[in-house]
């Protein structure tokens, strides 16, 4: 009788459990779908909720006109805050042209700042393009990891000390200032090279060469795998101060130095210079991503 009981119980205890996930089952899978889902797209992530500023959304003012460097100013939302996308190259040819770069030229300059924000899927067996002037000068990640860096006229290929890390925003700039050319990884000066003359062109090349962003093929196709935001350039020498404290602003930072701003390209769903000089670029294959905040973390 006691058995009879025993296995009556344990009948009625799978049927209420049976009933139980019949009824809560469904919900219950359902919330488990949901939270793999908010995970994998970084709601654990502290930027998943953090305002995402929209293109153009700061830029600079010239009230006398392109390359004027005097009553500059920065209007909009300039408060760093990061932005809703960014430039991603994977797809060769994948770049942004800059067509009117003769603007963008150092003849005869001694100083010169190139500056961007990376993210880097690979390293190329030759060299990843990051900002390339053929005329003139480039800034590139080399095969094994370095920034590698040229300047005609110059001369001489530098290279940095350290190298830049794959899958991370890296923040990285090349300065020369006349007597020396400097790399900066992450606000941090990596390495000076002694360096002498004036900006030149290149020989036999044409001046009228385009600015290049992520891709060149002239002589041989060096496609970047991988990002690009917050391109600037400068026709100065910007400082360790200055290269910090546009480290501390992050990716969604602003310009430090307005009177010697030559380009400002965020690539913030376009290819638009917002520095005042109207060097605006044209996108080719390029992908905007709004997902890449989840590889990155502010200073």
């Amino acid at each position: 009788m006691r058995k009879e009981m025993n296995c009556k119980a344990r009948r009625n205890n799978a049927q209420s459990a049976m009933e139980y996930l019949m009824t809560y089952g469904w919900a219950i899978l359902i919330i488990s779908v949901v939270l793999v889902v908010l995970f994998s797209m970084g709601i654990t992530n502290p930027l998943f909720f953090a305002p995402k500023v929209s293109p153009g959304s700061c830029q600079a003012i010239r009230p006398n006109g392109p390359r004027t460097s005097f009553d500059i100013n920065l209007a909009g939302e300039c408060n760093n805050q990061i932005p809703s996308t960014v430039s991603t190259f994977r797809d060769s040819p994948s770049y942004v042209n800059v067509s009117d770069s003769e603007t963008i030229e150092f003849l005869g300059k001694r100083s010169i700042t190139l500056y961007a924000w990376v993210y880097l899927d690979s390293y190329t067996n030759d060299r990843s393009i990051i900002i390339e002037h053929l005329a003139q000068y480039y800034l590139t990640i080399d095969g094994n990891g370095y920034i590698a860096g040229y300047l005609y006229g110059v001369g001489g290929y530098y290279r940095s000390t350290g190298k830049i890390p794959l899958n991370a925003w890296t923040e990285i700039a090349m300065t020369y200032n006349g007597t020396y050319v400097a790399f900066y990884i992450n606000g941090k000066r990596d390495s000076s090279i002694p360096a002498s003359g004036t900006i030149q062109y290149a020989n036999g090349v044409a001046p009228d060469q385009p600015l290049h962003f992520g891709y060149e093929s002239t002589y041989l196709p060096r496609q970047l795998s991988g990002s690009l935001a917050d391109i600037q350039i400068y026709n100065a020498s910007l400082d360790q101060q200055q290269i910090s404290a546009l480290y501390l602003e992050g990716i969604g930072g602003v310009p430090i130095n307005l009177q010697n701003l030559e380009g400002w390209w965020p690539l913030n769903g376009n290819a638009n210079d917002y520095s005042g000089n109207n060097n605006d670029g044209i996108a080719t294959n390029v992908i905007w991503s709004g997902t890449w905040w989840q590889d990155y973390s502010a200073p």
